[in-house]
């Protein structure tokens, strides 16, 4: 019986070391997506709704604008390509749902390494 116990704990304690890995791709995938949905939204405001547009280029490319996107959302802000008119207010919002998206994502593998890797005083110094 106890070997069978022992056998279910180290089953699970590689289950949950399996989970932060996986995780974490899930994340990056989501930020990815979101930063492609602010992508789409500033094409939209831009190509065809012509609610102000971008500097720093001639001409936006379909990649340019995830790049801006991506760029923003990070709070990154190189400031090679920079919304011009309204386009200004609209692009305030996508750093500030990142930056506090990206730190929930941070404190949530936080809260999941301390779940499935659990320090104990023998582990300590």
């Amino acid at each position: 019986m106890k070997l069978c116990a022992g056998w279910q704990r180290a089953r699970m304690r590689q289950a949950n070391r399996r989970s932060v890995p996986a995780t974490l791709f899930l994340l990056v995938l989501a930020h990815v997506v979101e930063i492609g949905a602010y992508a789409v939204a500033y094409w939209v405001a831009a190509v065809p709704l012509h609610i102000g547009s971008f500097g720093g280029r001639e001409a936006l490319q379909t990649l340019d604008y995830f790049y801006y996107a991506a760029e923003t959302y990070s709070s990154l802000g190189y400031g090679d390509i920079f919304p011009v008119g309204e386009m200004r207010l609209i692009a305030s919002i996508g750093p500030l749902n990142g930056i506090l998206l990206l730190a929930w994502s941070g404190s949530f593998l936080f809260a999941l390494v301390q779940h499935t890797h659990p320090l104990t005083l023998k582990d300590l110094p």
